[in-house]
């Protein structure tokens, strides 16, 4: 698409990864997405449409619209018709929310769990985004044309996509989106020992082989993504889950910074992207320790926290 309508090609890539989050945003800015569970008919249909919280929850905010301001009053609402135990005394009358927020906030901040979720996450998204931005490089180095190396890429992240997609079901179908996180990171180390093997061994060294293990180490590296998202909510309830998404989030994307800024490092001033492909390899290495490690710590703790309440139960019925 380079020279299209006199535009380059890095910016129809940023027009047409932008339109689809624009024309989403119009789509709920104009009310598409409902902003609040009283603009439905019962708790029950606002939770039918907004999955994510429980029933209890859409209840509670069905009644309170202190929120929503152009919903209709309480008074006008007939709590009769529905099944849910939810009274106008159980609304609490509306709180300083700037003081909440910043609780919330310090409270995210303050949690080394979250850090270390978003330490991991950087750690993969600097190998993902550094390798994906330069695998038509490493294509073309390799023999194919560019129209060819480009072209490739597109079946790569579909193959991430899919594989993703089935290993978070997968985790969520046996509840083990932890495990299935230290999994998906030994997955990905693996493919980029055997990376960095075809680059360094004259016996792996060929441009099939290399070409072929660059798209596993691309397509591999966000397996553990949505399984991350599950773990990270554990540690966050209310309103301030959407925060602590945000902050992880926002560590963890730092990598797209710094993962294609050190691949061009290394080809300026080591004039090889092996020296990058070696540092990306110790972050894998880095990452499946850390994510092993926080889920033997998570075990453990969950062991300690089950037999202190079985010790408390059999203290209770010995008395």
């Amino acid at each position: 698409m380079e020279g299209m309508l006199g535009l380059h090609g890095w910016q129809w890539i940023f027009i047409l990864e932008a339109t689809p989050s624009v024309l989403f945003g119009i789509c709920t800015m104009v009310g598409l997405l409902p902003d609040h569970p009283s603009y439905f008919k019962s708790p029950q249909e606002a939770h039918a449409r907004m999955s994510w919280l429980t029933l209890e929850e859409v209840s509670y905010h069905f009644y309170d619209t202190s929120h929503a301001p152009s919903c209709p009053p309480p008074s006008s609402i007939n709590k009769e018709e529905h099944s849910i135990n939810v009274s106008p005394s159980n609304v609490p009358p509306p709180s300083n929310g700037a003081w909440l927020l910043f609780m919330d906030i310090v409270r995210i901040v303050l949690t080394w769990r979250l850090w270390l979720l978003g330490i991991i996450m950087c750690m993969a998204s600097t190998a993902s985004y550094g390798l994906g931005a330069f695998l038509p490089t490493i294509y073309t180095e390799n023999g194919l044309s560019e129209d060819v190396s480009n072209l490739l890429t597109t079946p790569v992240s579909i193959f991430s996509g899919v594989v993703g997609f089935l290993f978070a079901k997968m985790a969520e179908h046996y509840k083990m989106p932890r495990f299935g996180s230290v999994i998906t990171s030994f997955v990905s180390l693996i493919s980029w020992v055997l990376f960095l093997c075809c680059m360094i061994l004259p016996p792996f060294n060929s441009p099939i082989a290399v070409m072929v293990t660059a798209s596993l180490c691309t397509a591999l590296c966000a397996l553990s993504y949505p399984l991350w998202m599950a773990w990270m909510t554990s540690y966050l309830s209310g309103p301030s889950a959407a925060l602590g998404v945000a902050f992880v989030n926002g560590i963890g994307n730092a990598g797209g910074i710094i993962g294609p800024q050190l691949l061009a490092y290394s080809l300026d001033v080591q004039q090889s992207y092996l020296w990058a492909i070696e540092v990306m390899t110790c972050l894998a290495i880095l990452d499946w320790i850390f994510t092993s490690g926080l889920f033997i710590f998570e075990h453990q703790r969950k062991k300690h926290t089950a037999r202190k309440a079985m010790k408390n139960k059999e203290s209770a019925v010995n008395e």
